[in-house]
C-alpha cells in the first residue's frame, strides 16, 4: 500500500521525502525525508494512529490539492500549510507557519519506504545551508543519495540526533542521523527550502541547486514544472 510512500486510505503524514517509485508493488527509497513542526517534539516519528508520539502530522483530504508538478496539504497539527514542487534534480518547499517561539524543520536521514539506512551523515555549513547523504539497503541493493539543501531564514538553533545520542552537535555521522532546526515564525510567514540531490556528491548536488533553481520564486518553478508535463502530455495528441 505504501510503496510509493503515498497511500489515500492514511490520516496521517510523517513527512516530505525526495526519492519514490510508482507502479512497481516494491516498497523503496523515501531517501532525504524534511518535515516542519512547531511546538516541541521528539525525533521519534510517532505512529499513524497517534501523531502525538513523535513528529508525524495528521492531515485531512479536504485541506489537500496535487497537481502535476505540485502538492499542498495543511499539517493539523501543526497549523502549517506545506507546498512542494520540483525540477528535474530540485525539491522546492514552501511552508506557511503560524506564529509561534518554536518553529522548526526535521530532516530525517534513518526515514526510508521499505530500506534500511546503513550510513548516514548531515552537516551544517551555516546557519541557512544543510549537506548530508543516505546510503541504504532494500530492493536496490546498495545506494547513496547526496544532498544540499537552503533554508531561506537563519536558522536559531540546531539540535542533532545520531544513533539514539541527541547533542547540538552541527556534523553528524551515524547509521540514522537526524537534525532539527529551529526559528521563530510571526502569523502567515512562509519559509521556503531548496534541496538538490545528486547520486555523485555533494558538490554536485549544489551545482544542481544552483543550475536548476537559483531563485528563491517559488510560483515561477511551479508554473515551469507544470508546462514541462503539459508539452510531455501534448505529444499524445492527434494530428
Amino acid at each position: 500500500e505504501h510503496c510509493s510512500g503515498y497511500f489515500a486510505g492514511d490520516s496521517s503524514i510523517i513527512g516530505f521525502s525526495h526519492t519514490h517509485l510508482s507502479g512497481t508493488g516494491c516498497p523503496e527509497m523515501g531517501d532525504i525525508m524534511f518535515m516542519p513542526v512547531t511546538g516541541s517534539v521528539t525525533f521519534n516519528a510517532g505512529s499513524r494512529e497517534n501523531t502525538s508520539t513523535g513528529y508525524r502530522s495528521r492531515f485531512s483530504h479536504q485541506n489537500e490539492e496535487a497537481h502535476p508538478g505540485y502538492y499542498r496539504v495543511k499539517l493539523d497539527d501543526y497549523d502549517i500549510q506545506a507546498e512542494l514542487t520540483a525540477t528535474e534534480r530540485t525539491a522546492f518547499h514552501r511552508y506557511t507557519f503560524p506564529a509561534s517561539e518554536h518553529s522548526g524543520i526535521v530532516i530525517d536521514l534513518g526515514h526510508g519506504i521499505g530500506d534500511q539506512t546503513t550510513e548516514s551523515s548531515i552537516r551544517a555549513l551555516n546557519d541557512t545551508t544543510f549537506v548530508g547523504k543516505r546510503r541504504s539497503t532494500g530492493f536496490v541493493r546498495d545506494h547513496t543519495w547526496y544532498f544540499y539543501a537552503v533554508v531561506s531564514k537563519p536558522v536559531e538553533l540546531v539540535t542533532s540526533f545520531a544513533d539514539r545520542i541527541i547533542s547540538d552537535k552541527k556534523d553528524v555521522a551515524g547509521k540514522n542521523t537526524k537534525l532539527f532546526l529551529q526559528f521563530k515564525t510571526t502569523k502567515d510567514e512562509q519559509i521556503k527550502v531548496k534541496v538538490a540531490l545528486s547520486t555523485v556528491s555533494m558538490d554536485g548536488a549544489k551545482k544542481n541547486m544552483e543550475k536548476e533553481i537559483p531563485g528563491w520564486n517559488f510560483d515561477e518553478v511551479r508554473a515551469e514544472a507544470s508546462a514541462i508535463w503539459n508539452d510531455y502530455l501534448h505529444k499524445t495528441d492527434p494530428p
